[in-house]
């Protein structure tokens, strides 16, 4: 099986990781990659193969005109050159880009969703020709999809409720997984790190709350930064693995709180995991989630997490005693001292991530891609 793609660059973070864990698996099979991208993606296959996207000098509007324009022209081209079986993308703006491949060249499209792209963008109070034009991509890309796979239970709702039922029936679900950790692993993982946690509290042993994600208003780390600062044990650190638009704003805010010298930012980390194996609590605040691949690699560290009680984060986190009303700043700072100070109440904690973690205990690379092998088989003339 051939199968093309598109992604604007590597920019890290759970969407990425997703996106290359898919054509890794494919090549693990033995089936080809074709995809376009402004940068190589760290993927070593001669199965693999970069058609590159140029810079144009980081004009955002010749960036737009070319992916609008030259791209879906360069994906048609590529189709047919190397014969692609199937085309798939991770969200529906790619879909859209892929249009004219899976109508000229008649192959067939299948577009994973990892959010609610159109509820972010309402998030963000973003401009409302802006959302209109993002519902008409949506809305066109759906159309033109052989399949849509979304990561958990409430996207597919939520998608579902702009469809018809021919179109609900496109929707199939395949959440992220996870893959337990051994304890010497775990252990192997922590003394990668590249940052000694522990000696950000050098006058003690400290107790590492920890956030991995985006910093954008969607994740709310805000929230998370304010019920952190209330809390009066000083041995608490709070650390934010990640980089986006609000990490100016966050810094502020935790000087403003007199909590600088206790909330470490690391950045974009290449191995988030290494970091995450450190904490003794990771907390995901946002206002939306698809599947959030953060708590799945808690989960599979054995570090106990908690979460706002929204779509996405519910389908993982299946416990009330995990969750906290989206943001409601007192109900996390309870959760936070009573976890913090309580090592019997965290141990609890741990124990239900353990049971919450079991339906995702399934090898995704396989489901994957025998899910695109059936959407090409199906699309064989005379299938």
């Amino acid at each position: 099986m051939n199968l093309l793609t598109i992604y604007m660059k590597n920019k890290g973070g759970g969407f990425v990781k997703r996106f290359i864990g898919m054509i890794e698996a494919c090549t693990r099979r033995e089936h080809t990659v074709d995809y376009l991208c402004r940068g190589e993606l760290p993927i070593k296959s001669n199965l693999v193969h970069h058609h590159a996207i140029p810079p144009l000098g980081g004009k955002r509007i010749l960036l737009a005109m070319y992916l609008l324009v030259v791209a879906p022209i360069r994906l048609m081209i590529v189709a047919g050159r190397k014969e692609t079986d199937v085309l798939v993308v991770f969200g529906f703006f790619y879909g859209f880009l892929m249009i004219p491949a899976r109508l000229l060249m008649k192959r067939p499209l299948v577009i994973f969703v990892r959010g609610d792209w159109i509820g972010e963008l309402q998030r963000k109070q973003t401009f409302g020709l802006v959302i209109l034009a993002a519902r008409l991509i949506r809305f066109w890309a759906f159309r033109a999809a052989d399949s849509v796979v979304v990561n958990s239970n409430s996207l597919s709702k939520i998608i579902g409720l702009t469809c018809n039922d021919k179109q609900r029936e496109r929707i199939i679900v395949i959440t992220n997984h996870v893959e337990p950790i051994a304890p010497d692993q775990r252990l192997h993982l922590q003394r990668s790190c590249p940052v000694d946690l522990q000696k950000l509290r050098p006058a003690g042993q400290a107790f590492i709350i920890g956030y991995a994600g985006g910093l954008n208003a969607n994740k709310d780390v805000a929230l998370l930064i304010r019920a952190f600062a209330r809390l009066q044990a000083k041995r608490n650190v709070l650390v934010l693995v990640g980089s986006g638009p609000d990490e100016a704003r966050l810094k502020a805010l935790a000087e403003e709180l007199n909590v600088a010298d206790r909330v470490y930012f690391a950045g974009q980390q290449p191995d988030a995991l290494s970091f995450t194996a450190n904490f003794n609590l990771l907390v995901l605040p946002s206002h939306g989630e698809g599947c959030p691949n953060a708590i799945l690699e808690a989960m599979a560290c054995g570090i106990p997490a908690i979460g706002s009680a929204v779509p996405g984060v519910l389908d993982v986190l299946r416990n009330k005693e995990l969750l906290y009303p989206p943001g409601d700043e007192d109900a996390l700072y309870n959760k936070l001292e009573l976890l913090s100070g309580s090592p019997e109440d965290l141990n609890i904690i741990a124990q239900t991530c353990r049971v919450c973690r079991e339906p995702f205990l399934f090898d995704w690379d396989k489901a994957v891609v025998d899910h695109l092998l059936r959407v090409e088989l199906a699309a064989r003339p005379g299938a």
